[in-house]
């Protein structure tokens, strides 16, 4: 048998090994199971976790912890009916049932076990129907039977919301899962009787912290992922593949699909099959990271760009924003200025200049602009004036005579007419002649 299948069936499955690894999770829920048994009056304590927390490894090692120190009575199966449970339970303490009957059982139950010290230990005790339940929180109203009462957490935490469970006195113990900090100590621990003795060394920091990921701390599919490893490298030495003597990622992943801790498709235990799928995924997950890597590297130079090239004060050149303005020489040529001036954003100039000569020159167009605009309206005042002034060109026949007088010696001059304002006779308004 090679070293590999020796590991391999040291982490097979085996709750009643003694070789108990006490995890953090597990020295709390240790503790909290003694201290309820030595200080509190008898009642029901519910051990609660996900599957493959340990839980049965718990209630196995507090048999052997209890066993010389009281009657400890461990029921793996679940019962099918209450007088089972109950003639287990008198068949434990020694004593043979003398009736059928389910409250004649219980009576000769409760006298059995009162002055006792004992631990009632019930796992998986969500496969109970919800009568048998009951009939566990009835017998546990009598004060007298300490249960510890193993199961799921979710079916756990619906069935104590229940009222007739919450009203109930009882203790609710969490048993969590493996820290990434304790992968390797309790991998040691569970290989040291093969000779692994450095398992950090053998199998690599990485090699651990992706097992811990993909079990996601869950002691169960921790040992699986582990198991088959050792049978895969079990495999590439009888087969000569000499590239897989060694652990590595590859062959973990294939060793987490083929025990189904990773989702896919594939269920098979062919070495190449599961090879082509875990370097298939393998090989997804890279270009998935490496395209992550492109867009957060692009980003970042972004950023620099945006908030150091340009705003940063301790840029080499500063970046100052100038208005380009030309003055029109024309009405036509200032109109179609202005609506373009107006439209279009301002123009960014690429100068390092300094800003006082900047602000001087916009003064400067702006001064000369208002000079042209005056100027211009000038000359269209003008205009308008001379387009109401009148001119009476000569002529005789409109030149007033008297008849007395001799003819003028010269024609009359041309004179400007301005409006008279006075009040007519006709109508005795103020009107304009």
């Amino acid at each position: 048998m090679s070293q590999w299948l020796s590991a391999a069936r040291v982490l097979e499955e085996n709750t009643k090994e003694g070789n108990y690894f006490e995890a953090q999770s597990g020295i709390y829920a240790l503790r909290r199971v003694q201290t309820l048994l030595e200080t509190t009056f008898p009642q029901m304590m519910f051990l609660l976790g996900e599957p493959g927390s340990g839980k049965s490894f718990m209630l196995h090692h507090l048999k052997r912890l209890y066993e010389k120190k009281r009657l400890c009575v461990l029921i793996e199966n679940p019962f099918l009916s209450p007088a089972q449970l109950l003639q287990r339970l008198l068949s434990c303490a020694g004593i043979t049932a003398t009736s059928h009957d389910v409250e004649a059982l219980r009576l000769q139950a409760v006298e059995a076990y009162t002055g006792v010290d004992h631990l009632i230990m019930l796992d998986e005790a969500q496969l109970m129907s919800a009568q048998l339940r009951e009939f566990v929180r009835i017998l546990s109203d009598s004060k007298v039977f300490y249960f510890l009462i193993a199961m799921h957490q979710r079916e756990g935490e619906e069935m104590l919301s229940l009222a007739h469970f919450h009203s109930r006195p009882h203790q609710v113990i969490y048993l969590g899962d493996l820290q990434p900090s304790e992968c390797v100590p309790y991998l040691a621990k569970e290989l040291q009787s093969v000779g692994f003795f450095n398992v950090e060394a053998l199998l690599g920091k990485r090699l651990m912290e992706e097992a811990w990921r993909y079990s996601r701390g869950n002691f169960r599919n921790f040992k699986k992922c582990f198991y088959h490893l050792f049978l895969l490298l079990d495999y590439a030495q009888t087969h000569q593949k000499k590239e897989f003597l060694k652990p590595s990622l590859v062959l973990l992943r294939m060793a987490a699909i083929r025990a189904r801790v990773l989702a896919s498709e594939l269920n098979t235990d062919d070495f190449d099959q599961l090879l082509h799928e875990a370097r298939r995924k393998s090989g997804g997950k890279h270009k998935a990271l490496v395209a992550s890597l492109v867009m957060v590297v692009g980003m970042g130079a972004v950023w620099y760009y945006t908030h150091t090239a340009l705003f940063s004060p301790h840029a080499k050149r500063e970046k100052s924003l100038g208005v380009e303005y030309v003055a029109p020489s024309s009405e036509v040529e200032l109109k179609t200025h202005e609506e373009t001036f107006s439209s279009e954003p301002l123009h960014v100039k690429d100068e390092a200049l300094p800003m006082e000569p900047l602000v001087e020159e916009q003064t400067q167009a702006i001064a000369t602009q208002e000079a042209e605009e005056i100027a211009q309206e000038e000359i269209i005042k003008e205009e308008i004036i001379k387009e109401e002034t009148i001119k009476v060109e000569h002529n005789t026949a409109s030149v007033l005579q008297n008849p007395n007088l001799p003819p003028p010696t010269s024609l009359p001059k041309t004179i400007r007419i301005l409006p008279f304002r006075g009040v007519s006779t006709a109508t005795g308004l103020d009107e304009q002649y």
